[in-house]
């Protein structure tokens, strides 16, 4: 008897062609393959983390030149929606140098004029990014990102067949691994219990937070001094006042509880960085925040109504203003 070949068996990509495949464009180009956990970036071969992603390409082109088969991050284990992330940004053929624009051109490029041996019958289970430090572009729409978590959040959201449902919450994710860390981290059972309110929360952390918040418990202890705090904020903060010890700004010595909050005020207050530009007006802004903002004055519809008047406004808080004028006109006549 022969065995029946079900059509699941027949269209499985065989592992071993798409490692090869990988191997292929990461010896063959300028392509980066990076991860990315914990707000961080991480080297492909090593367990390097770094908080720049320029670092990050350096040390990867120096300390890790060619690529194998056999290191751990080619398992392929999970990646079965094309996990592994690598930069394009500065895409060329490491053969004849030249510029290349994205994935498919360049494995085109490398079989049509290099003869290279390349399977384009299985996917290359790869997503392409630019890294681009303060502006990541998402590679579907090409709006900006300043931050690379929130690109990473808009894919899924936007961009991405996500087929696995949290029974919990109803959010969608692209593979199973991604939906129970998800559920480990959303919606574990709630264990640690406070003795003065009765609510549960999922970790100790979150309890010890409750517990300095709502019921006053000093539990984050000043490493300069014996004073305690209900939050690692309020500690902080005292450091800063009573100490002069936080994160200082080079070119003001003004102090701040984080380094992210020091580094945004150097780039807004000390080098006016607008680095996110309108391509309708070209006026410049800090981030992509704040040019969501101002695209509404180019598509955004006017659906806020003054129903004295009829005019018409983009932001309720330009029609509350405009109400008021109403309402001190109407005090006016009246008196």
């Amino acid at each position: 008897m022969h065995e029946t070949i079900t059509s699941q068996n027949y269209n499985k990509p065989n592992v071993k062609a798409i490692r090869n495949n990988i191997a292929c464009i990461l010896n063959t180009s300028t392509a980066v393959p990076f991860k990315y956990f914990m707000s961080r970036f991480r080297c492909f071969y090593c367990p390097k983390d770094f908080d720049d992603c320029e670092q990050l390409k350096v040390h990867s082109s120096s300390e890790h030149p060619f690529c194998t088969t056999e290191i751990k991050s080619m398992k392929l284990r999970n990646r079965h929606d094309g996990g592994i992330k690598v930069d394009i940004s500065l895409l060329s053929c490491k053969i004849c140098t030249v510029k290349i624009d994205n994935l498919d051109a360049l494995i085109d490029h490398m079989i049509n004029e290099h003869k290279i041996y390349y399977d384009k019958s299985i996917p290359n289970n790869l997503q392409a990014y630019k890294l681009v430090k303060d502006n990541f572009p998402c590679p579907f729409c090409d709006e900006l990102f300043r931050y690379f978590r929130t690109l990473l959040n808009h894919v899924a959201k936007l961009h991405s067949d996500n087929k696995n449902i949290c029974v919990h919450c109803g959010l969608s994710f692209r593979n199973l691994p991604n939906l129970r860390a998800h559920v480990s981290r959303r919606h574990r059972v709630a264990n640690f219990k406070c003795l003065k309110c009765d609510l549960t929360f999922t970790s100790n952390n979150y309890l010890q937070t409750h517990l300095g918040r709502v019921h006053g418990n000093k539990i984050v202890e000043c490493s300069e001094c014996d004073e305690r705090f209900t939050s690692v904020y309020e500690m902080q903060r005292h450091k800063i006042d009573a100490h002069a010890s936080g994160h200082k700004c080079m070119h003001c010595n003004k102090l701040f509880t984080r380094n992210s909050f020091m580094v945004n005020h150097i780039r807004r207050t000390h080098l006016k960085e607008k680095n996110v530009e309108c391509t309708v007006c070209s006026e410049r802004f800090f981030d992509a925040q704040r040019l969501k903002v101002h695209m509404v004055k180019h598509y955004g519809e006017r659906n806020y109504h003054c129903d004295i008047c009829g005019k018409k406004f983009l932001w309720k808080k330009n029609l509350r203003g405009h109400m008021a004028s109403h309402i001190k006109n109407s005090n006016q006549i009246q008196t």
